[in-house]
């Protein structure tokens, strides 16, 4: 975010909400995870599966628009 603000991003709100959107995908996975659950492998691989998608997509598509962004300064 300091990298998308020091080049005047003009998506930075969004990238910014799209973060805080994550971390609290995460505080609710952490939240909700139940140590005394029988099948915590079904809680581990919805958090995995979670992680991976939104990271891949994340890095891939929006993390990408701020390479073309910085490409046509």
């Amino acid at each position: 975010e300091q990298y998308m603000e020091s080049i005047n991003y003009k998506k930075l709100f969004t990238q910014k909400i799209q973060h805080q959107e994550f971390i609290h995908k995460l505080d609710e996975f952490i939240e909700h995870h139940n140590d005394e659950v029988e099948d915590q492998d079904e809680q581990i691989m919805e958090i995995l599966k979670y992680l991976t998608e939104w990271l891949v997509n994340h890095i891939l598509y929006v993390d990408g628009q701020i390479a073309e962004f910085v490409s046509k300064m």
